[in-house]
């Protein structure tokens, strides 16, 4: 039976097609290859160039991460990420932000649980980074301002 033009056609169409898909994939695996090669800038070494972005958790009570939090930047490391970049973190100022389960990186306290946290990670072979964070004025209820001066004049920070 004689193949007609349609079926030749699709035929033609779906061989073309294929090739696409393989000239794509060939593209695709070249790129993602690049993710898995090491990056060098200045003196730091990453074993690739994957890098876990920041994520809020608020899982550190009084503002102190414990074995729980490096537990889970270890994991995260033991999976291969090239760079791990912390949950944002409170600097040292009243109104850095109002959450008592987000970490601070600043205090006796917290500061030993950072530590922690990165020596787990370097276990690992991991690297780590802290995303200092200040979250700046918050609105109150009714969208107005919350009027910060008579609360910074009351509160002291030790860094």
């Amino acid at each position: 039976m004689a193949t007609s033009a349609v079926e030749l056609d699709l035929k033609l169409r779906l061989k073309q097609r294929t090739e696409r898909q393989m000239h794509m994939s060939n593209i695709t695996a070249r790129h993602t290859a690049l993710l898995f090669k090491p990056f060098v800038l200045k003196n730091l070494t990453l074993p690739n160039r994957i890098v876990m972005a920041p994520m809020t958790r608020s899982k550190s009570p009084e503002g102190i991460p414990g074995p729980d939090v490096a537990a889970y930047y270890r994991r995260r490391a033991e999976g291969g990420v090239g760079l791990i970049v912390t949950e944002g973190t409170y600097v040292p100022h009243p109104t850095a932000g109002f959450n008592s389960a987000v970490p601070r990186f600043y205090g006796e306290h917290s500061l030993a649980g950072w530590k922690r946290v990165a020596e787990e990670v370097h276990r690992a072979g991991g690297k780590i980074f802290p995303q200092l964070w200040h979250v700046g004025l918050t609105p109150a209820s009714g969208g107005k301002i919350r009027e910060f001066s008579a609360r910074l004049r009351s509160m002291s920070v030790q860094a």
